[in-house]
């Protein structure tokens, strides 16, 4: 359960993760989104603080951190979710 006292399942919860990426990839990428990760976000997001001078070093190393969590969150949720699958199936054999 959640702080907002809803409870989420693996599948409601990638859905999310898996959004949420994608909308950052568009936003940065465009159109030309196709084939583009979070990582490339990052690096794009480098160049053009490099540019400015730095202005956002300390804002993109928690972008960074953040970036490195959320494909590692949706392939976990994915494990999770392609368990609880063959969980229900087993139980509905037995």
């Amino acid at each position: 359960m959640n702080k907002s006292g809803y409870k989420y399942h693996n599948s409601e919860i990638l859905n999310k993760y898996i959004d949420l990426q994608k909308e950052m990839i568009e936003r940065v990428f465009g159109t030309e989104s196709e084939g583009k990760g979070l990582e490339d976000v990052y690096q794009y997001m480098e160049k053009l603080n490099r540019k400015k001078g730095g202005v956002a070093t300390t804002q993109l190393a928690v972008f960074k951190k953040d970036a490195e969590y959320l494909p590692k969150a949706i392939a976990s949720r994915k494990s999770g979710c392609n368990g609880e699958k063959m969980m229900f199936k087993s139980l509905e054999t037995i």
